[in-house]
């Protein structure tokens, strides 16, 4: 009798053991996904490609706003004191960021993804719309790559597998709109927007001038004089513009009789990097052709 009782009570422990596992185990299959904030849809963007389902994101900046003067509702606070993990564009370009990261739990991470890149200058200023290079996206990719492993270690070959995907992906539409860069024959132009200059470098378009110094600080009538002797000068007939601030470059087109053409400076309606780089770079080779 006392043998059949043991025997019964092994089995209860080995029972409830087993289902304590089980429990576990479906705990850990099931686990929430990192919450994550970003300050930009881009870079939202760019989470999402790098977390997959094990991510989800939310971005500050709604839309193509000037990413660098921005005031933070009750909501936004609420959003980044919960998350896991914050990640600001960097390089400068969002400093209220830094502001909002002060309400972040002892727990979340704060990431800048700007690390490692090198700045271009504009107006002797150093500018910080560094994403228009694809292989600045990549190291953004690969820093927000390390931030996710970081806090979620156990997701760590899943997320490197998404990078590698992304990466790919970057370098497969890398080539073709090189090639397409490579069609035109007179590469100049005169930028009225400062948010280009790393996308210009890398695909070989030649800015001869950039009329605004940054989105912060408005043009004077004096700017638009000498952007205007300039292209009478130069002969030049296209003049690229942000597309979220389509009006600006009306006055200087029509001075100069030119053809505006706006780019978008982060990402267009899609929210998506690689469509708006797809877009940006058609739009503009179609204009010098």
């Amino acid at each position: 009798m006392k043998k059949n009782s043991l025997i019964l009570t092994v089995i209860l422990i080995a029972t409830i053991l087993a289902s304590a596992f089980m429990i576990q185990s479906i705990g850990l299959a099931k686990s929430d996904p990192i919450q994550v904030v970003t300050s930009l849809p881009l870079v939202k963007n760019i989470v999402e490609k790098v977390g997959g389902d094990k991510v989800n994101a939310v971005s500050i900046i709604q839309g193509s706003s000037c990413e660098h003067e921005y005031e933070a509702s009750a909501g936004d606070m609420k959003k980044i004191a919960t998350c896991d993990v914050f990640v600001k564009v960097g390089m400068g370009s969002d400093r209220w960021a830094d502001k909002l990261a002060s309400t972040l739990s002892k727990k979340a991470l704060f990431l800048d993804p700007s690390k490692g890149i090198k700045t271009v200058k504009v107006h002797n200023l150093e500018n910080p719309h560094y994403w228009g290079s694809p292989e600045n996206v990549k190291l953004m990719a690969k820093n927000i790559l390390d931030g996710l492993c970081s806090a979620a270690p156990a997701q760590k070959t899943y997320f490197t597998a998404n990078y590698q995907k992304f990466v790919q992906a970057i370098d497969k539409t890398d080539a073709e709109l090189k090639a397409k860069a490579a069609t035109v024959a007179n590469k100049e132009f005169v930028g009225y927007a400062d948010a280009f200059p790393y996308f210009y470098q890398y695909f070989g378009f030649k800015n001869i001038a950039t009329v605004e110094i940054s989105c912060e600080q408005e043009v004077t009538p004096k700017d638009i004089a000498e952007a205007a002797k300039l292209m009478k000068a130069r002969k030049i007939k296209v003049l690229v513009g942000n597309a979220a601030e389509p009006n600006e470059p009306d006055g200087l087109a029509k001075e100069t009789n030119a053809k505006t053409v706006l780019i978008w400076a982060t990402t267009n309606e899609s929210n998506d990097y690689l469509t708006t780089l797809r877009y940006n770079v058609g739009t503009l080779v179609k204009a010098l052709q």
